[in-house]
């Protein structure tokens, strides 16, 4: 089909993909696109090299280059799948790098940063902010696929370059790969997760320090609960970096909301109410009765 039809029809047609950044989430993307749009080539790009060639092997990408504006120049689709800060980079440079008409889409892990520069791009390059809320730990594996999408709820935030078809192309693609999407303001998607997955890997950060503090036999009496709050930790420093630099505010709040909860749990103990015990035990397991449960975990 001619490059003059427009993106938004070219389901079964021809399309070319950029997916820059190959990991569990740029992996997965490219792998759920081979399920949902077998006709489309897609180049991938990452600097990790073992990265790049088990996105070849698997077939996740037609071809793969180490240099971001060569996968990007003849791109129809452009899918930004790295830690935020490179994202910002990367959008920076789209205006100069992309000459023609382009969805673009990120998956960051935080969206008010990312979809404000989003929304400098120039009219042709149709920009919306996305996030998907999987990662390793829900998904029982690092490696990609593309079923990990499916089940999950993924989030899109739309810029000021977001049209409604912009927004119908994603919504459309998003629910082929079989995801429940959310459709968010980017700084209400960055007070939401600040709480329900930034604060989580943050708050094991002390426990740990603690931990450190403790003598060996104290050390080696650590079991599954105790492992089970301190997964994840071992994630990529970079992207837990940039997390915090972008959503700093938010983070910052949740955190001062929990302390506040942790001197109220403190009083409680020290006071020795079992009624009051009992009672703050019994709105916690409520609460976790309406936590999600992944439906997609990978074998």
């Amino acid at each position: 089909m001619s490059s003059s039809t427009p993106i938004w029809n070219r389901v079964d047609a021809d399309c070319r993909v950029a997916v820059i950044g190959l990991g569990l989430i740029g992996g997965s993307f490219a792998a759920a696109l081979r399920l949902a749009r077998p006709r489309w080539s897609i180049v991938g790009c990452d600097r990790d090299d073992a990265a790049s060639a088990r996105a070849v092997a698997d077939g996740l990408v037609d071809r793969v280059t180490p240099v971001a504006s060569e996968a990007l120049k003849d791109a129809d689709v452009i899918v930004l799948a790295t830690p935020v800060g490179v994202i910002l980079d990367l959008v920076a440079q789209l205006d100069r790098l992309v000459a023609r008409e382009a969805v673009v889409i990120d998956v960051g892990s935080t969206k008010g940063l990312i979809v404000d520069a989003m929304s400098g791009l120039s009219d042709r390059l149709h920009a919306i902010g996305g996030h998907p809320m999987t990662g390793p730990l829900t998904a029982g594996s690092s490696l990609p696929s593309g079923r990990l999408f499916a089940g999950t709820r993924f989030v899109l935030s739309p810029t000021a370059r977001t049209t409604p078809s912009t927004l119908d192309w994603a919504l459309r693609l998003l629910s082929d790969f079989g995801a429940n999407v959310v459709v968010m303001d980017a700084n209400e998607h960055d007070r939401a997760v600040a709480v329900t997955s930034h604060l989580p890997y943050l708050i094991s950060l002390p426990l740990l320090e603690l931990f450190a503090e403790q003598d060996e036999v104290t050390q080696s009496l650590a079991a599954g609960g105790f492992q089970s709050r301190v997964d994840g930790v071992g994630s990529s420093v970079e992207m837990w970096r940039d997390i915090v630099q972008s959503n700093r505010r938010a983070i910052a709040a949740a955190i001062s909301a929990y302390a506040d909860r942790l001197r109220a749990l403190e009083r409680d103990v020290l006071e020795g109410s079992t009624h009051v015990l009992r009672d703050r035990i019994d709105r916690a397991v409520r609460a976790a009765h309406k936590v999600p449960r992944p439906s997609n975990r990978q074998p």
